[in-house]
């Protein structure tokens, strides 16, 4: 059950979404190139999956508490400040950009053991998924260290 307080933050996740569709909005005689295309699905996918993993966490473990109000802050918060490097996000802000996606994830999965260690036997999922967002936040944190291309797909693929 979505909270009222929770729609604050889809709110936020839809002026995130504003600021990486902006290029978008920049056509050549009508039509969306293939490069900025490609460069929309490489920003939105990661906004994608931190919300996706945010709205699995409320609807299942919520308990309405200060501190996932809290966590959720922090992570509306960082997500602003991820906002400001979309624009350059796959050229010299790319390590800003996958450092606070990274941290977002790690924060995730933080959260998720924590609800396996609150209630182990109804919530035995909870330690897989904080293990998938962990081991795909380190891979993600990885791309930093590429070059090219390479670090694009490894970033996402994560």
């Amino acid at each position: 059950m979505r909270l009222g307080w929770s729609y604050f933050f889809d709110l936020v996740f839809v002026a995130v979404i504003g600021v990486v569709a902006h290029d978008l909005a920049h056509t050549h005689d009508g039509h969306i190139g293939a490069e900025q295309l490609i460069r929309f699905l490489l920003v939105f996918i990661p906004v994608w999956w931190i919300w996706m993993t945010h709205t699995l966490y409320a609807n299942r473990f919520d308990k309405d508490n200060r501190e996932h109000r809290l966590f959720s802050l922090a992570v509306m918060a960082i997500m602003v400040v991820w906002s400001t490097f979309v624009e350059s996000s796959l050229g010299e802000n790319f390590l800003y950009f996958a450092l606070l996606y990274a941290v977002v994830r790690f924060m995730f999965a933080l959260l998720y053991w924590n609800a396996h260690r609150a209630n182990k036997v109804e919530f035995h999922f909870a330690k897989g998924l904080s293990l998938a967002i962990l081991i795909g936040a380190s891979v993600s944190l990885l791309s930093i260290f590429l070059e090219g291309v390479a670090k694009f797909v490894v970033f996402i693929w994560a």
